[in-house]
């Protein structure tokens, strides 16, 4: 009765993501292991702000951050106001174990802390080992992730804390405890400036002219770096990804730590693009069209690849040219030649 109509609400999300995402690990045959799943030793008191940074350097010369694989510091102010919600009695009686658990959130967001942070301590504490298995757990990369769930149950218990110190005050004295309290915070996560870098993503107008095209339809990009190369072969991924902002219509290209066979080979494939391999492979996953750009390939092999397009004018429909780049229509298989 306490969960309602609007908790079934909020969960149904959840359900309706489990059946795509058991589907998607049945297809690619995702299942993350258990090697170097723990954070370091010194994540547990690694954080970028200033404040936690001056007070490491007047405690300790240890530089956390230097070898932290997460920053897991929840801050000194919260948890001393979560000590508080934990051990200050709660002004809310009754005899009854279940009502008093009722009225005390307290207690659920101190067992959801737990459980949260159990599952990112070494062994035998964690909690890891156990559950990764569970349908939807082993798709997720590293535990440590869970301090995000943490730091949810430390914020209602900070709040809860900070009422049991001070909720009896008057109510001037109180809110004047409530800047004070808001100010210690802003000390210890401040970590200005935040850290950038300045990025443009142009995208060709040869991209561009594809959003003209009646839909639907399902675009490659070529050159295809070599996988070899895994620096440029990620980023033509996400260009190509980007690119596709322009017109929003499906590409084959993607970028992840997941990567199926398929894609594998198709990618491999492309890297020798235009020739019966890769044509083929294109018209079995569905590719109707082909953006070339010609500025990227190296200008002492931009005479072989055109004589290669030449060779495949029969599988190969030019429909539009902008500069360097140009746009191929992939045309239907042509049928067997009579002798």
């Amino acid at each position: 009765r306490d969960l309602g109509v609007a908790g079934l609400v909020l969960m149904a999300p959840i359900v309706m993501l489990l059946a795509p995402y058991r589907s998607a690990q049945a297809d690619v045959g995702l299942k993350r292991s258990l090697e170097n799943w723990l954070p370091t030793p010194a994540s547990y008191l690694a954080s970028p702000s200033h404040g936690h940074q001056y007070l490491r350097a007047w405690l300790t010369t240890t530089e956390f951050n230097q070898t932290a694989s997460a920053w897991l510091f929840p801050g000194i102010t919260v948890l001393l106001l979560t000590l508080v919600a934990v051990l200050w009695p709660s002004r809310q009686g009754g005899a009854d174990w279940r009502a008093r658990l009722r009225q005390q959130p307290a207690v659920l967001y101190f067992i959801l802390l737990l459980v949260s942070v159990a599952m990112f301590l070494p062994p035998p504490a964690s909690l890891w080992p156990t559950v990764y298995a569970w349908p939807g757990f082993n798709f997720i990369r590293v535990p440590s992730r869970f301090m995000i769930l943490a730091m949810l149950a430390l914020a209602v218990l900070a709040g809860v804390g900070f009422d049991r110190a001070f909720g009896g005050w008057r109510a001037k004295a109180r809110g004047a405890t409530a800047l004070i309290v808001g100010a210690l915070l802003l000390f210890e996560y401040a970590s200005m400036p935040l850290a950038y870098v300045p990025y443009a993503v142009e995208v060709p107008a040869i991209d561009r002219w594809l959003d003209t095209l009646p839909r639907p339809f399902v675009v490659a990009e070529v050159p295809m770096p070599s996988s070899g190369d895994l620096g440029a072969y990620e980023r033509h991924h996400t260009m190509a990804m980007l690119h596709a902002t322009a017109h929003w219509q499906p590409t084959i290209h993607g970028y992840s730590g997941i990567r199926p066979a398929l894609h594998e080979r198709l990618y491999q494939e492309l890297t020798a693009f235009p020739d019966a391999t890769s044509l083929a492979s294109l018209r079995e996953v569905g590719v109707t069209h082909v953006v070339v750009h010609g500025e990227q390939y190296p200008a002492d092999l931009r005479a072989e690849i055109e004589g290669r397009f030449l060779q495949f004018a029969d599988d190969l429909r030019l429909e539009h040219a902008d500069g360097d780049g140009r746009v191929f229509r992939i045309l239907p298989k042509p049928p067997p030649r009579t002798p």
